[in-house]
């Protein structure tokens, strides 16, 4: 589920009080939201407990340091690549060559891992990382509005 998705579908919900157009009208107008969703499905919080324990195994979780947690944010994006991007997307664009490799750690596939993952940590620490998916967890459209949305 998309963060911006989310983000987007609370856009093009808020009405103004007064019922006059909402600032966000023009930023929403024609807008189609592909990967998201009124409220985060159990199969992603699942997916997002299992990179917590990962992020939390971690021995420098819990420091006071920019680097803590690296390991298990490590492991916990890589999960999460696998999960977002899916069987079949791994299957037609990483598939190795039979018997092009003698190492299963040196495959297209773990290769690609460990390039997506290593970008990811670039830009976020595991602090950053395990609080926004507190917030998409908690991301529910229909929570404090009336009626159905």
């Amino acid at each position: 589920i998309s963060f911006g998705g989310s983000v987007a579908l609370e856009w093009c919900l808020i009405q103004d009080p007064l019922n006059k157009p909402s600032k966000f009208q023009a930023l929403t107008d024609g807008l189609v939201l592909i990967g998201a969703t009124h409220a985060t499905p159990p199969n992603h919080k699942a997916l997002n407990e299992i990179q917590r324990m990962a992020i939390e195994l971690d021995p420098t979780w819990g420091t006071l340091s920019p680097s803590a947690a690296k390991q298990g944010l490590s492991i916990a994006r890589s999960l999460a690549t696998v999960a977002h991007r899916g069987a079949a997307a791994l299957d037609s664009q990483q598939m190795d060559e039979p018997n092009n490799w003698p190492d299963t750690r040196n495959s297209r596939c773990a290769s690609y891992l460990r390039h997506t993952t290593n970008k990811f940590l670039q830009k976020f620490d595991a602090y950053a990382w395990w609080n926004l998916m507190q917030c998409g967890e908690s991301h529910d459209v229909c929570r404090g509005r009336e009626g159905s949305v």
